[in-house]
């Protein structure tokens, strides 16, 4: 939760293989995904207002990595970027206070090439806490193809 306001954290990054010799490259389908938070640690200076989303297709484990224009050997992608929900706490949240649960499914699935990265985004977007600790959990529902 001291994440500085306005900054996307990565939670969670997976570089989808690219295959190999003993591993055939495949397509990570992901249908939806469920986060659900809580204080570990009781909230002192909030309070927090954290927003959840994923990057998804780039590649480079950055989420500042740009797009490459031109169709060259190196080519390089920037993320995509979809929001998926916001939990919140209250400033003095004591340890043991869940911030509830995000539960998306998408009507359109998100595919994730070989080679590229998936990853669970937070942004504070409130105030930024002093101290504390929060336990996140963040289950994506995928496939791979």
């Amino acid at each position: 939760p001291t994440l500085t306001a306005g900054t996307d954290g990565i939670l969670f990054s997976y570089q989808n293989p690219a295959g190999g010799v003993s591993q055939p490259p495949r397509t990570l389908v992901v249908c939806g995904i469920t986060i659900s938070a809580g204080v570990q640690v009781v909230l002192a200076g909030g309070p927090l207002n954290l927003v959840f989303g994923i990057a998804y297709g780039h590649t480079s484990l950055s989420l500042a990595t740009t797009e490459t224009g031109s169709f060259v050997t190196a080519t390089t992608k920037a993320p995509r970027r979809v929001n998926v929900g916001v939990l919140n706490a209250v400033v003095t949240a004591a340890a043991g206070t869940g911030l509830g649960q995000i539960d998306v499914s998408f009507q359109s699935p998100i595919v994730v090439n070989p080679g590229e990265y998936f990853a669970i985004t937070m942004r504070n977007v409130g105030t930024v806490t002093t101290s504390g600790a929060l336990v996140i959990s963040a289950c994506p529902d995928h496939y791979l193809e």
